[in-house]
């Protein structure tokens, strides 16, 4: 996880948190129940979910999350003072990081976008996509958009899922020449299968 790739984008400041493993999970949970308790004394809370920068890709996590948090607002009768909103670098909802699925559901064939659209809708759920987020400052998410405009959106509970990174191991090509700075992201490229090449 590269919380650094984003300004201010660190577990447990900036009204930013984390689900990525089990000890930022259990951190959000008791901020989530102590933003419940507010709730319950009648304030109107804003709460952001999705990517926190525009090479996070772990999409299908935070839209777990988003409908998890959602039912839990139901559930404690709070669901009327939250304004959710999902914000994500994908081009268009439902794409996941990979263009999308097909799921068939009561004899339907449904594209992921339309069953995300709905699902959102049902819930009133608001999106914003093609997002960037580059800086978090507390209660402010910073983006850009696809088109390159620059915006931000204001929140009192963010979960953001970060860019993701490598592991930090060096690589080195044929020649035994270090070529760690050429690899997108800390990341060997390999193909579908990890078939053994001759290089």
């Amino acid at each position: 996880m590269n919380f650094e790739a984003t300004e201010g984008l660190q577990p447990g400041t900036n009204k930013t948190y984390s689900v990525c493993n089990y000890t930022h999970a259990e951190h959000a949970w008791k901020a989530l129940e102590t933003l419940i308790e507010v709730m319950k004394k009648g304030k109107t809370v804003k709460i952001l979910i999705g990517t926190g920068h525009a090479k996070s890709t772990c999409q299908g996590a935070a839209f777990e999350y988003i409908l998890n948090v959602e039912k839990e607002l139901c559930r404690h009768n709070v669901r009327d003072k939250a304004q959710i909103t999902w914000i994500a670098n994908e081009h268009e909802l439902g794409d996941f990081g990979m263009d999308g699925m097909l799921l068939s559901y009561g004899g339907m064939t449904l594209k992921s976008k339309e069953m995300v659209e709905m699902v959102f809708e049902d819930r009133g759920i608001k999106w914003i996509i093609g997002a960037g987020v580059n800086k978090i400052e507390d209660g402010i998410a910073h983006y850009e958009r696809l088109e390159g405009e620059y915006k931000s959106e204001a929140y009192d509970f963010a979960m953001l899922i970060p860019a993701f990174s490598g592991h930090g191991f060096k690589a080195y090509d044929k020649n035994d020449e270090d070529i760690t700075a050429k690899l997108f992201n800390g990341f060997m490229i390999v193909d579908a299968d990890y078939t053994a090449k001759p290089y």
